[in-house]
């Protein structure tokens, strides 16, 4: 992923696996809950992307998630 597009103050409970490519909405069985979208800008992070955190009007979509993908 190029770039990956958060809408500021928003918070999606659960889990991102990168190494599985799963995600667990909600509370999952450990202790560690989260946020996946914090997990997602981490991986798009951990391999050279970029992450936008912008204002609801901002954001290039109706939703509070968008990316642009590496071709």
């Amino acid at each position: 992923m190029e770039v990956l597009y958060l809408e500021e103050n928003i918070v999606h409970p659960g889990r991102y696996d990168l190494s599985l490519g799963t995600i667990t909405e909600g509370a999952s069985e450990d202790s560690y809950i989260g946020d996946i979208y914090d997990d997602m800008a981490e991986a798009v992070l951990s391999h050279g992307g970029e992450v936008m955190i912008l204002e609801k009007a901002d954001m290039p979509t109706e939703r509070d998630i968008a990316a642009v993908y590496r071709y």
